[in-house]
């Protein structure tokens, strides 16, 4: 008994393996081609039987390849006022021996019949070059050497007011014509008309409104699988019963991840291969080339393959919330260059990155184009997110929408957020800032309204809420060569918000800590452009710490030295990268013993809490001052100086020993400061950081100076130009951006991204 037991097992085994090694495609066929028109190139029939394969055959390796291109027809026909008469139907004969060229298949699908007809009603005068076309058609696959050809029957076609008593009889015509080819041309023929007529028949007897086409031809995700269905079964496989390619591979825990990942997979190869063999359609998606698509293919076959043998990681959910800046609008081709598609090819496809973006939607909720009012939105609550990221806003800030932001905008935004916290996998939600604008129009989504209206109700919002921040406006800014229609970003401004998206993602941190509980005074709290600030006193003097939501590996932190809050983009970009911000008011001792000393202290305080040993110095006019002194006296524990319009001579600046007017108040203050009662006794004053370039340089430590070339409080050339002089004579780094015709202000710059990038550079190495 027990020998037949473990024989059964045996041969159990044999039959599972022999399934799963099984083909139902000729021994060697690796390459499947599809061709047709609008509907093979909508491409979830053949995502579908591609998902079925995949998952039912694991074993084997095929390349599905979908090249069609929609109003294409195989007879050459083309109505006189095709598309209003931009364009005539494409020919498949123009095109075909490129594709098989460049494809080389080895089984080929061929849909085409649809548009063939004109639309009109059944004419011998349309209906030869229909069938002479599809002869030609396999003649030449014969002569290219394709191993398998199968033709499938045209769908159903539901007219508006005839419903499959229109042009679908046309189509009865086609498919009989072309079914009849099994017997006497020994064609294999699947159907799909037939089937999906019958389908909509029957549907309808319950149901008059019920469709397959809201257009009566393209067929939605049901028509597709239909479609998909009557190829299967026609190929051998058991799927009469299922209705969607998931129900086929019921009890196959893998299936739903193959599926999406196929489908990523052909909206991104299916733009290549057009755009690789050619065609003379206008209006098509720009696909990217098809050497940059296969290596996405492979890490998409890759993941595959690990998910399909059972040692992929569960994949990252990851859902993107936004509006049509979101979902793409302008783009020539959304599928591949809107921000959510972008990021998923820099994450990798061990995530899987959905796009929820909605055109024209607000996130108020009490407008006609409230986010939450769309089937989108409930899509997005269904799809199990491990990280919700969510950018509205920009639609709010219109009229007439605008004038309830004040009363109804930050309620519904945390509304909105709570709809998310409460789904069982609790994701993580990052709230993005709306992208700069630069319509002029004050009636619609200026920037003006966007950065009065807008921006502070959302950093409000992700204080209270404690969430994670990502600044999209201020690195748009001064990018209007972007935006084609001054709203939305082109392809390239799509890749700036996938790239700083991908950053907070993908950047590696710090869990359960908080620096809040190692200040040991008491300390009161605040919100920082949404980040939460403590305020306390330190030494007698005022301090604050910000935290970031998420602590970046290392702990890094930068140290403002004066003037705390102002232009602070840039401190705003470094607590989005998962940067502390530290001030310890030490006005007005101007660098002197006594500020290098407090310094020490605050230093000392801030590592032993946990920081990371190197701090990034930012000095901001007298602010130098202070940040160069110290670091004169500590070259280990500066990662990098940023400089802006800094005074490195005081008596440039308070002093007025040169081309500065200076302050007579502050250059008192400064005497003082160092012990000095006469402008004579300063003659010989040293404690500048133009008199300490050696124990600067010393540091080895990078250098960033932002000036305004006009500035007459703190001249460059008595300043900047003669440090930076000695510093590079010293063999120190130092770069520096001059701002032409500005001033000692504005400070900083509108978009810091030149200088946040040089701090990730000092701090992280290359970027």
């Amino acid at each position: 008994m027990k020998k037949a037991a473990i024989l059964y097992y045996l041969l159990f085994c044999v039959f599972v393996a022999t399934l799963t090694s099984a083909s139902p495609f000729p021994k060697g066929a690796k390459r499947i081609l599809f061709l047709g028109n609008s509907i093979t190139y909508a491409g979830m029939y053949v995502a579908d039987v591609e998902s079925y394969l995949t998952a039912r055959y694991p074993k084997q390796h095929y390349e599905f390849i979908n090249v069609g291109l929609p109003s294409e027809t195989v007879s050459g026909l083309s109505e006189p006022n095709h598309a209003d008469g931009k364009f005539p139907r494409p020919d498949l004969h123009e095109r075909l021996d490129r594709v098989l060229a460049k494809t080389r298949p080895d089984v080929v699908f061929a849909c085409y019949g649809m548009n063939d007809g004109i639309y009109m009603p059944l004419s011998e005068e349309r209906f030869k070059p229909y069938r002479e076309g599809m002869k030609w058609l396999h003649n030449k696959l014969q002569k290219a050497g394709v191993k398998r050809i199968i033709f499938l029957t045209p769908p159903v076609h539901d007219d508006k007011e005839l419903g499959v008593n229109g042009y679908n009889l046309t189509l009865d015509k086609y498919s009989e014509w072309l079914l009849a080819q099994r017997d006497s041309l020994h064609w294999e023929v699947a159907d799909s008309h037939f089937p999906m007529t019958r389908f909509l028949e029957e549907k309808r007897q319950t149901d008059r409104s019920f469709k397959l086409a809201n257009d009566g031809v393209h067929p939605g995700s049901s028509g597709h699988w239909l479609m998909a269905k009557a190829i299967l079964q026609y190929l051998g496989e058991d799927v009469a019963s299922a209705s969607n390619v998931l129900g086929a591979l019921a009890g196959n825990n893998k299936a739903e991840e193959i599926a999406g990942l196929v489908s990523q997979r052909q909206a991104i190869m299916k733009d290549a291969w057009l755009r690789d063999t050619g065609h003379k359609r206008p209006g098509m998606a720009k696909g990217l080339p098809l050497a940059e698509a296969q290596r996405i293919d492979e890490q998409i076959e890759k993941r595959i393959r690990a998910t399909l043998s059972g040692t992929a990681p569960r994949r990252i959910r990851i859902s993107c919330i936004g509006n049509s800046i979101t979902q793409g609008a302008r783009l020539e081709n959304p599928a591949v260059e809107a921000y959510p598609a972008q990021l998923q090819r820099l994450l990798g496809y061990d995530y899987e990155v959905s796009n929820f973006g909605v055109s024209g939607k607000t996130l108020m909720k009490g407008t006609a184009n409230a986010y939450v009012s769309t089937p989108t939105y409930k899509e997005a609550l269904n799809s199990r997110p491990d990280i919700v990221t969510i950018k509205l806003g920009t639609n709010d800030s219109r009229l007439p929408y605008r004038t309830d932001i004040a009363d109804h905008f930050v309620a519904d935004y945390k509304a909105l957020i709570r709809s998310f916290r409460e789904l069982p996998s609790h994701p993580r939600i990052i709230l993005l800032l709306p992208v700069a604008s630069y319509l002029t129009d004050t009636t619609r989504q200026t920037d003006a309204a966007i950065v009065q209206q807008i921006l502070p109700r959302i950093r409000q919002v992700a204080y209270d809420e404690k969430l994670e921040l990502i600044d999209l406006h201020s690195i748009t800014l001064q990018r209007d060569s972007l935006y084609p229609d001054q709203l939305h970003p082109n392809q390239q401004g799509a890749s700036l918000i996938a790239q700083r998206v991908y950053e907070t993602i993908a950047h590696k941190t710090i869990a359960d800590f908080n620096l809040f509980k190692h200040i040991r005074q008491p300390f009161t709290v605040s919100s920082f452009y949404g980040y939460d600030c403590a305020d306390f006193t330190f030494e007698g003097r005022n301090a604050k710490l910000v935290k970031p939501r998420v602590v970046a590996e290392g702990k890094p932190w930068i140290w403002r030295a004066r003037f705390w809050g102002h232009e602070p983009q840039t401190d705003i970009a470094l607590l989005d990268r998962g940067f502390h911000v530290v001030y310890c008011d030490a006005s007005e001792l101007f660098g002197n013993d006594e500020a290098v000393t407090l310094w020490n202290k605050f230093y000392e305080y801030l590592h032993t809490a946990g920081l990371g040993k190197k701090v990034v110095l930012e000095g901001m006019s007298r602010g130098g001052v202070y940040a160069y002194n110290w670091a004169a006296r500590n070259p280990d524990k500066v990662a990098c100086v940023y400089a802006d319009a800094p005074v490195l001579d005081l008596r440039s600046w308070p002093g007025g020993n040169g081309k500065s007017k200076g302050s007579t108040a502050d250059w008192e203050i400064v005497k003082k400061d160092y012990g000095y009662t006469t402008d004579e006794q300063t003659r010989d004053f040293r404690n500048n950081p133009l008199d300490k370039i050696p124990e600067i340089v010393k540091g080895r430590y990078p250098m960033l100076h932002v000036v305004g070339d006009a500035d007459e409080v703190v001249p460059v050339d008595e300043n900047t130009a003669p440090f930076e002089q000695k510093v590079k004579a010293a063999g120190g780094y130092i770069q520096v951006i001059h701002k032409p015709g500005v001033g000692h202000h504005p400070h900083s710059l509108p978009n810091p991204q030149p200088i946040v990038d040089f701090i990730l550079t000092a701090v992280y190495g290359k970027q």
